[in-house]
């Protein structure tokens, strides 16, 4: 009994030491030493069965702390902090990897997104409803200040200014690097990045224009109440499609396919762009506030506080992101990350390949890492446990 009882007590001492000085065989240089060693006198193991199973649950509670430790390395988001509490209402990806994004507090920021570093701050006059990255590597701002500002990426200058009637809640940069923007004066205008010229204005939407993106081929599509028009810019800005939801539309992209997908009320809807057929209708819980298209083809939504990666193939849901406050924008990186813009002003970087389920949660994990070292832990699990029965 004695034996037992100074074995437990120094597993006890010890429990740090058993966990993090195991090496890739999962063997362990002083405990498991002590506990392999043969005594001439071996206690009673009927009095002593309550000793061993107390050991036995103290190595695995070490086992499954060490293990959430590390899920929450692998699984933690990481927070760029700035934008003063206020909605962060759009965020965007530079071909560098810096993330942008445009807030309620008036000010578009630039972060590093390997350091989490503000790199830039860039004030308009009033809230900043849409960000978006040129071509060349220019920061593009619209605003309630009825403005779009293209800024110099490096230095922070403004380089133009181009002038709306009403308030401009959406961006996009085409493949040639014209500028598009969607207004609350119910109208779309294709800039001259170079020169700030407005080369052409398309009107006649319903309202204001919630969101606008750009296909490969060069079309527009544009949001505006119910309904998602296409328009054919080769043939002066003429709308050549008309796609209709049955609740307002907030948020349109392109996918690489020419597929355009659009977000309203609690429907997803996927449209193929030549025939305006609706190929998809994908189901949230709630209105979708905002789409986006991953380089692999998955599709990205968000409402309220989850967001959900859909395969657009199958058209299934694969994996669900919880939040811990509401999502205002998002975006996805050329390496698959996804960016957040929330409510609570921060901005949030999420590695999915790293995840499945509730980022609150601590219970999530990388499979492909989180299998070596379980496996190193079984291993010293049962070698633990067969010097226990030795003794």
């Amino acid at each position: 009994m004695q034996l037992y009882k100074v074995l437990f007590f120094l597993a006890l001492l010890l429990n740090g030491a058993i966990f993090i000085e195991a090496t890739p065989s999962g063997r362990s240089s002083n405990a498991f030493a002590l506990l392999k060693r043969r005594e001439t006198e071996r206690p009673s193991r009927g009095n002593c069965e309550q000793d061993v199973v107390a050991m036995k649950q103290l190595w695995l509670k070490g086992y499954k702390k060490e293990l959430e430790e590390q899920f929450t390395t692998w699984n933690e988001p990481e927070v760029l902090r700035g934008h003063s509490n206020c909605p962060v209402y759009s965020v965007a990806v530079a071909p560098n990897g810096d993330i942008v994004s445009g807030s309620h507090d008036g000010t578009v920021r630039v972060w590093n997104s390997g350091t989490g570093e503000c790199k830039q701050k860039l004030m308009h006059g009033d809230y900043v409803r849409s960000v978006a990255v040129a071509t060349n590597g220019d920061i593009v701002s619209g605003s309630d200040d009825r403005t779009v500002r293209v800024w110099n990426s490096g230095t922070g200058e403004c380089k133009q200014v181009l002038k709306h009637e009403g308030m401009v809640f959406s961006l996009a940069v085409a493949p040639n690097g014209d500028i598009v923007s969607g207004s609350d004066d119910r109208t779309v205008r294709v800039w001259n990045s170079g020169t700030g010229e407005c080369k052409q204005e398309m009107g006649g939407c319903g309202c204001f224009v919630s969101s606008v993106a750009v296909a490969s081929n060069g079309d527009i599509v544009s949001a505006s109440d119910e309904m998602l028009r296409v328009w054919d810019l080769r043939t002066g800005g003429y709308c050549k499609q008309k796609l209709r939801h049955s609740c307002f539309v907030f948020s349109v992209a392109v996918a690489s396919n020419g597929d355009i997908v659009s977000g309203s009320d609690e429907i997803l809807r996927v449209w193929d762009s030549r025939t305006g057929v609706c190929k998809q209708e994908l189901k949230h819980s709630s209105r979708n506030s905002s789409v986006a298209v991953a380089p692999n083809g998955d599709i990205v939504s968000a409402s309220v506080k989850m967001a959900r990666v859909w395969d657009s193939r199958a058209g299934k849901c694969k994996q669900e992101l919880r939040l811990d406050d509401y999502i205002e924008s998002i975006a996805v990186a050329p390496n698959g990350d996804i960016i957040f813009g929330l409510y609570d002003g921060t901005v949030r970087v999420l590695d999915v390949r790293y995840f499945s389920g509730d980022i609150t949660s601590r219970s999530l994990a990388c499979l492909h890492e989180a299998e070596k070292k379980i496996g190193a832990y079984r291993e010293k699990q049962v070698e633990f446990w067969i010097a226990l029965d030795n003794l």
